[in-house]
């Protein structure tokens, strides 16, 4: 029986692949791959992590689900997957503002023109002075006053 399965799953297969302009080919690309991406394209991150997190605690989390009623253990699933896509978005944006780091350090550093004059140039009017340090008050004398007091 599994075997009869998994043949006509390659059969299938070979259709969408060697005849995708035949009848049968045409309705299984539409059904198996056109409607399932426009459902997926309308998706929103935190419903897909939603998903994959509510779908995890009900295969392995049976005992939860017992003591927490499903419906708790539902708002847990959506509080993680809010967590989870609030997470990802701020590593997103770190990460792009590493890169546009590192994209003037390396046009700084390779370019010759009026562009990595104009970075040198904002540069040096970030950089503040370096304030100098009052002197030190009377009662802080070095170690030697001290050898003279013994």
């Amino acid at each position: 029986m599994v075997y009869g399965l998994y043949g006509l799953c390659v059969a299938l297969m070979l259709v969408m692949r060697f005849a995708p302009d035949s009848g049968v080919g045409s309705v299984l690309n539409r059904h198996l791959v056109s409607k399932p991406l426009e459902h997926m394209a309308v998706f929103e991150r935190h419903k897909l992590f939603y998903l994959l997190i509510l779908s995890a605690l009900m295969i392995g989390g049976g005992e939860v689900i017992v003591l927490l009623e499903p419906e708790v253990v539902a708002a847990y699933a959506l509080q993680m997957a809010v967590y989870y896509d609030a997470v990802l978005v701020a590593y997103a944006v770190a990460a792009a503002a590493v890169a546009r780091q590192g994209v003037r350090y390396v046009r700084l550093r390779l370019g010759n023109g009026k562009a990595t004059r104009r970075l040198v140039a904002a540069r040096r009017r970030r950089t503040r002075p370096v304030k100098r340090l009052l002197p030190s008050a009377n009662d802080d004398d070095g170690p030697a006053v001290f050898a003279l007091a013994a």
